[in-house]
């Protein structure tokens, strides 16, 4: 993707620095999925390089040949396929089966109960907090854990919830992407927590 090519003065930042308009990203990540999806049927039998110009509207494939010595697709190809064993990092090693992606309101109230070091977090706003809350938790407002994730122990179990398990998803997502791995989504939030375990809690 070209951005709009300009004169760069002292004291401005460079389009490097700056970033990239958000709506490129989505126009180039849906039409590299519609590719992966051409490729996967049979549509694209050669390979290209495709040159996107937002600024002008415009866009240009550019033809790749084949690469003779490719040790996956030249002449004399040797790699039929993946070993997984020749990663030294996998998923199952970054995120252990004992830290899933997501636990049940259930399974929350077993480790609630099992492990007191436990954190739970909060990632609803403050006005959601004073309705009600699922005992004592870390508040941190979903918009904030930008700029405060930093406070969380790096080594510690964290359980996140919201109203219903999408921001806290979100959340989870973006501390594994940090770093936290011991870190679970609730899956259905204070909503399901209610609903199922204590059905003395406020729903809204």
């Amino acid at each position: 993707v070209r951005p709009q090519q300009h004169r760069v003065r002292e004291g401005e930042v460079a389009g490097g620095e700056a970033g990239v308009v958000g709506a490129s990203c989505g126009v180039i990540g849906s039409w590299m999925a519609s590719e992966a999806l051409a490729v996967l049927l049979g549509h694209r039998v050669a390979s290209r390089l495709l040159l996107v110009d937002l600024a002008a509207g415009l866009t240009r494939p550019v033809a790749l040949g084949p690469d003779p010595g490719c040790p996956a697709c030249g002449r004399h190809p040797v790699l039929r396929g993946i070993d997984a064993s020749a990663y030294a990092i996998s998923c199952t090693s970054m995120y252990p089966a004992e830290h899933p992606l997501e636990v049940t309101v259930e399974e929350t109230d077993v480790l609630l109960k099992s492990h007191p070091g436990l954190i739970l977090l909060d990632v609803r706003e403050a006005d959601e907090l004073a309705v009600c809350k699922m005992g004592a938790t870390h508040h941190i407002a979903l918009g904030e854990l930008g700029v405060r994730w930093e406070e969380l122990p790096r080594d510690a179990r964290i359980l996140i919830h919201c109203h219903d398990g999408g921001r806290s998803l979100r959340a989870t997502q973006f501390l594994r992407a940090k770093g936290l791995k011991a870190v679970s989504n609730v899956k259905g939030g204070i909503e399901a927590w209610s609903c199922r375990i204590d059905p003395s809690i406020r729903r809204y």
